[in-house]
């Protein structure tokens, strides 16, 4: 018999690969988007149950939790979109909180919450993140500090659910990015020549569909540590744009890179975020994000590559798929 399987955020990156990975045999899948949300990433999977709810709303999902068996919760609000801070919080944590609730009412046997590897705050000198890495109570930045708290209160319910889990992405980037993530976001702007000046930030980045693996991975699993971190390579970006130079043939690319210290880095990037709010426009740029790396934001992910067989793809192919796709 087939499971029933309620997916949020199921038209974004992440969500979306897990749509496209799930085996149609084993699951009904009931796919939750936002009212006129761009659909197109499931366009493809005729077989899938598409509902258009505003998670600001989500008493309207209460019948599709109870109609389910289990939940993978990737829905948020991407960091590069403005939003009131009452509107992020209503998705990114009271939404959360809500859907937490009522799947535990429904005694969901499964349940997996898409956290973020931005729960773990700035980057350290000298040591990579790993699954033992202390989370701190509070971090910068509205974004982070949204996913922060929605990640402990789903922490606090693993106490009565301890099949439920939470995953936490580094920087997720991959085909279909139609939300444009900040790696998305930054790989445009160098292809289309915008982006050379820069602060020379060491990250973390991992395909979507590693991690939309990983997340159904996570299902199948009956004992398992409660949260994973999803790390794929560390790389720096100054290496990314030699990357993305030599995967789209233009070595100009190369010769125009310029790096600047962390202090301008800040300013520029405090200057940029203030004009952005003012427009109430989205920000590729925010001082939150730039104290996240100000040193390495690097990543281990050993626990999720033995227990859930995380395989992270080469990033070279990551890298040109996308490519591909924001070109096509």
């Amino acid at each position: 018999m087939k499971s029933h399987i309620l997916i949020t955020g199921a038209g974004g990156l992440i969500g979306s690969h897990i749509c496209n990975y799930l085996p149609a045999d084993q699951y009904n899948i009931c796919a939750l988007l936002k009212p006129n949300e761009n659909d197109s990433n499931l366009n493809h999977l005729p077989h899938i149950q598409k509902e258009y709810i505003d998670l600001r709303t989500p008493q309207k999902i209460t019948s599709l939790i109870s109609c389910s068996d289990k939940i993978i919760h990737c829905a948020a609000i991407n960091k590069l979109t403005h939003y009131p801070t009452q509107e992020l919080d209503q998705v990114n944590i009271q939404a959360t909180q809500f859907i937490c609730k009522h799947a535990e009412k429904n005694n969901i046997s499964k349940l997996i919450y898409t956290s973020s590897c931005e729960v773990y705050g700035p980057g350290k000198k000298q040591h990579p993140f790993n699954d033992n890495s202390p989370v701190p109570f509070q971090v910068t930045g509205q974004y982070e500090r949204s996913k922060s708290h929605a990640d402990r209160m789903v922490c606090a319910y693993q106490e009565n659910n301890p099949q439920w889990v939470i995953l936490r992405p580094t920087a997720v980037i991959g085909p279909g990015d139609i939300n444009i993530s900040p790696i998305g976001a930054f790989i445009r702007q160098v292809i289309l020549k915008k982006r050379h000046i820069y602060y020379n930030a060491k990250i973390n980045i991992i395909d979507a569909r590693d991690v939309a693996i990983a997340h159904i991975n996570s299902l199948s699993k009956e004992s398992i540590q409660a949260r994973y971190i999803l790390a794929g390579h560390n790389i720096a970006l100054s290496e990314l744009i030699d990357m993305i130079s030599t995967l789209t043939n233009k070595p100009h690319l190369q010769l125009e890179k310029i790096t600047i210290p962390y202090p301008i880095a800040y300013l520029g990037a405090y200057i940029i975020e203030t004009l952005h709010q003012i427009k109430k426009t989205p920000s590729l740029i925010s001082t939150s994000s730039t104290q996240m790396v100000k040193n390495h934001w690097h990543f281990h992910a050993h626990n999720a590559k033995k227990d859930l067989h995380l395989s992270p793809r080469p990033l070279s192919h990551t890298i040109a798929d996308t490519i591909h796709w924001l070109k096509g």
